[in-house]
């Protein structure tokens, strides 16, 4: 599963964000990609993850433009494509359970309730919260709620992993939990993409890229 930026063109009051910025992200690579406060960091996760949509140029998932993509296609593009948010967006009056059911009732229909809450109990086992499913949200802690989006986003274990920020909530146990996550998904032939400036994180990705004057250019 392939993702590129091609020729993205893109002003926010009067400014050049990105000017002809283009990217290729192979399937199975890790990309890290870096830059100083301002240079658009925010803004280009937000377009990999369509919240966004690019002034000119666009955004390509396996060689189709998502503003091309029929039905069908903008279906498999959400469902393989996991985005895990610097601030957890959570929707906070609901419980850890229902927030994390949210992605499976909305892609995996064919499986029964029960089914799908040894999904989640099994994940949240992982972070030590199986046992607090019926916990609103907004009474975790941030960097408990975290890891819930990034349970969240793994939870249907897709092709595509956007991360913004890894390792920034968290303490350092949750950290470690975080990088052996990334490692997992990387040996699992998982495409990532991690916005992040930590040295420890460029150090497990295959390429490092940084944001500077509008492009993108290899660190």
């Amino acid at each position: 599963m392939n993702l590129s930026l091609r020729k993205i063109h893109h002003k926010l009051q009067g400014r050049d964000v990105f000017n002809n910025l283009n990217l290729e992200v192979q399937c199975g690579e890790c990309c890290v990609i870096k830059g100083v406060s301002g240079s658009g960091k925010s803004l280009l996760f937000s377009m990999l993850c369509d919240i966004v949509r690019p002034q000119n140029g666009c955004v390509v998932y396996n060689n189709v433009c998502l503003p091309d993509m029929d039905k069908s296609q903008y279906y498999s593009y959400k469902k393989q494509t996991g985005a895990i948010f610097q601030l957890p967006a959570l929707i906070s009056n609901l419980t850890l359970k229902e927030n994390l059911l949210l992605p499976l009732n909305q892609f995996c229909n064919d499986l029964s309730y029960q089914d799908k809450l040894k999904i989640i109990e099994s994940k949240c086992e992982e972070i030590g919260l199986h046992n607090q499913l019926e916990l609103r949200t907004d009474h975790l802690s941030i960097g408990m709620a975290s890891l819930v989006g990034v349970i969240r986003a793994t939870i249907l274990q897709p092709s595509v992993i956007i991360w913004d920020s890894p390792i920034c909530e968290v303490d350092c146990h949750w950290a470690d939990y975080e990088i052996n996550l990334i490692k997992n998904l990387k040996n699992s032939g998982v495409t990532q993409i991690l916005f992040s400036n930590r040295r420890v994180i460029s150090t497990l990705a295959d390429s490092v890229y940084q944001l500077k004057s509008g492009l993108c250019y290899a660190a």
